[in-house]
């Protein structure tokens, strides 16, 4: 089991196999579209944030997470794009977060797609999302932040 660093155009290739591999059809098409505008080299977020990739690839499966931080929050940073289809989170979230230390940041929030206009927060309910821009997620994902030192900083109703 390894951890690697990713670039992203590589990000959105694993998010891609990750999701056929978790999600239903039509939930697939539409994390696949999200991911794709949220990752491209056109997206404005690139003109104060920078990112890093990181996938954990083990024989069992696989664990996806973006650190990410933008200078108009500095102190600031984000973990999002997350998917996994192992139960456990391993090291990957610490690997991620000591990326994030490295650059200043204190403060670390999670799940956070760069923006509030994106993905930010996990679904608790199981099954797909129950309208459009609600997250979809594995159950299982907020025990494995949860299990990594990560509290509620609000729930939503």
């Amino acid at each position: 089991m390894k951890i690697l660093k990713i670039d992203l155009p590589e990000s959105l290739s694993i998010l891609t196999t990750l999701g056929k591999k978790l999600y239903s059809a039509k939930t697939y098409q539409e994390k696949l579209s999200y991911w794709q505008q949220a990752l491209s080299p056109n997206n404005p977020y690139w003109h104060y944030g920078e990112a890093q990739g990181f996938l954990l690839d083990a024989p069992s499966g696989q664990i996806h997470v973006i650190a990410s931080c933008d200078k108009r929050l500095p102190g600031i940073g984000f973990l999002g794009f997350y998917e996994s289809d192992l139960l456990e989170a391993h090291d990957i979230i610490q690997e991620a977060e000591s990326w994030l230390y490295n650059r200043g940041c204190k403060k670390i929030v999670a799940p956070f797609d760069f923006t509030i206009l994106q993905s930010y927060r996990f679904n608790e309910l199981a099954g797909d999302a129950t309208f459009m821009g609600e997250p979809t997620n594995p159950l299982y994902y907020k025990k494995q932040f949860e299990d990594r030192g990560f509290r509620y900083f609000n729930h939503y109703v």
